[in-house]
């Protein structure tokens, strides 16, 4: 962990996330960043809002752990790499508590809102899976596929 903050702490890395240098539109990814961690922490709220529906019911332990779980996640964002973990961690526990608890016609709006928040994390994926996986693979019928690279 000491390694982790003298890094995040050392002048040249300091220099370089205060000074981004990028073409086109290379200000936006940690605009996207910083909102997609607010979405969680909206939802988290809305759990909150909605507590006496939980506790109430047969989730109050896994709750009250989220809740304490998600505090130790947002003091460890100041460190990427620890609180990026930790809070990925997270979006089962708050995606089965929505699921059991919350009224989705009522907070629709937020759920629509997931893959705006999430808008570069979708788009590094989709890249990422695009250059190690050849064009066919996406076309082509799967009995072909499972002919072609295992015979």
């Amino acid at each position: 962990m000491q390694s982790k903050l003298d890094y995040y702490s050392d002048t040249e890395y300091l220099d370089r996330i205060s000074n981004p240098s990028g073409s086109g539109f290379y200000w936006l990814e940690p605009i996207f960043n910083v909102l997609s961690k607010v979405y969680i922490n909206a939802l988290v709220i809305v759990l909150i809002i909605c507590r006496k529906r939980i506790i109430e019911s047969y989730n109050k332990n896994l709750y009250t752990f989220l809740i304490v779980y998600m505090s130790f996640v947002n003091m460890l964002l100041a460190i990427p790499t620890i609180g990026g973990r930790f809070l990925v961690l997270s979006y089962p526990l708050i995606a089965y508590l929505w699921i059991e608890h919350i009224d989705l016609k009522k907070y629709k709006w937020l759920i629509y809102a997931f893959p705006f928040a999430f808008l570069i994390n979708i788009k590094n994926l989709l890249h990422n899976y695009m250059s190690v996986t050849p064009s066919d693979f996406f076309y082509t019928s799967p009995i072909y596929l499972v002919v072609k690279y295992l015979f």
